[in-house]
């Protein structure tokens, strides 16, 4: 019962709000969506027979070799993500990356804060230590994660009300025509934000107090 309500309700307010996008942004020109527009074209491909199967072989070839890569190297990374970078236009997989390398630099203060194992240690304490740092990775980065999701939701948010004002023919620009680039700094400073709420937890003294086994 609780799922049929939680759907009508969402239906109500969907409608409306897509409506809304559509008339300000127009979906799939101003308003991208890749995700949909790929199933698309997959699913008109299968139906009327002009799948690019070239094209699918490829990617799955290319899917093959990246695993072999990463079995016989020390290179390791995400398949999938390296897969939705494909697809994805430059705008939005490019604060993707970025977000990666914000991770990276996270990763990076981590490790240099870690004890290092004793190399005479048995198995067994390798194995604990390997999952106490793991799960202290997690707590570190769930701070990040949280901040993202509140920034994500209030992007969508604010998508909403926007388009709302141009339908409306409400402007709130303090500078008519003012260009993309002044939000650069805005960007830089929110990639820095998502970083620091997540690093600034290994200096706390509750954080060391509950992980001074494992940090220096």
């Amino acid at each position: 019962v609780a799922l049929i309500i939680g759907v009508f309700a969402a239906a109500l307010v969907l409608a409306p709000v897509v409506n809304i996008l559509h008339e300000a942004y127009v979906i799939g020109v101003g308003l991208q969506a890749p995700q949909a527009f790929l199933m698309k074209a997959i699913v008109e491909g299968v139906f009327t027979g002009n799948m690019d199967w070239a094209m699918v072989g490829a990617g799955a070839v290319l899917g093959i070799f990246f695993i072999i890569l990463m079995r016989v190297t020390s290179i390791q990374f995400s398949i999938m993500a390296f897969a939705v970078g494909m697809y994805l236009p430059w705008l939005m997989s490019t604060p993707i990356m970025i977000g990666g390398m914000v991770k990276w630099y996270v990763d990076r203060q981590i490790d240099g804060r870690l004890k290092p194992l004793s190399p005479e240690a048995d198995e067994d304490t390798q194995t604990e230590y390997e999952e106490n740092v793991e799960t202290f990775r997690e707590e570190i980065h769930n701070k990040g994660v949280l901040f993202s999701s509140g920034l994500i939701a209030g992007e969508a948010l604010m998508g909403v009300i926007l388009a709302a004002l141009v339908v409306t023919g409400i402007s709130i620009a303090l500078i008519e025509g003012a260009p993309g680039l002044a939000g650069l700094p805005v960007f830089l400073y929110m990639a820095f934000l998502v970083g620091y709420v997540a690093w600034r937890d290994l200096d706390m003294p509750e954080v060391r107090k509950k992980w001074g086994k494992l940090l220096k």
